[in-house]
């Protein structure tokens, strides 16, 4: 009997093991483009078309990774949780998309202001992003598992701004002022 209960929850576990897996690929690679993000907006000594031009390639980088996030298969129940992954993913795509345009309007120290705004607006995208993830897909899938019984089985976790600071216009107006 042990040995059957044991055979039908591995049963149950394995499409939630091998789907949450498959999410910590993507929000594990999506954490990595935000610590990334992070790293090149407070480097020193950088240019502001470097940081344009990388900041697209963390553009596009993250465009791969909702491609990867709307390919994943869900196990039925989890298909509602599995749409707001892909919302978090393109999200965080628009965030980016939107630093990159704000960066590139940025023509002289007069417009830091401006800027600034402009990118804190961006940036709240980015932060909204990390919400998402944690109340419509991190929480709402484990409770999921618990209701279908589903157990060891991890919600990875993905967090895209590790400093909250970046969504204010403050910040973003000393970032620029630093650029020019």
């Amino acid at each position: 009997l042990i040995l059957w209960v044991n055979a039908c929850q591995g049963a149950r576990t394995g499409p939630y093991q091998s789907y949450m897996n498959e999410v910590e690929g993507v929000a594990g690679d999506s954490a990595q483009i935000g610590r990334d993000l992070n790293a090149l907006i407070f480097s020193s000594g950088i240019q502001l078309e470097d940081l344009q031009s990388q900041l697209e390639g963390l553009q596009s980088a993250q465009a791969q990774v909702v491609r990867r996030a709307e390919d994943l298969d869900a196990p039925g129940p989890l298909r509602e949780q599995q749409e707001s992954l892909v919302e978090v993913m393109l999200l965080r795509q628009s965030g980016l998309s939107g630093l990159a345009a704000a960066f590139s309007g940025i023509t002289d120290a007069e417009a830091a202001q401006q800027a600034g705004s402009d990118l804190a607006v961006q940036s709240q995208r980015l932060v909204a992003s990390d919400v998402v993830y944690e109340d419509f897909f991190r929480v709402r899938a484990q409770e999921v598992m618990d209701q279908q019984g589903v157990t060891g089985v991890a919600v990875p976790e993905s967090t895209f701004v590790p400093n909250i600071e970046l969504a204010s216009a403050e910040s973003w107006v000393l970032v620029v002022e630093r650029l020019l």
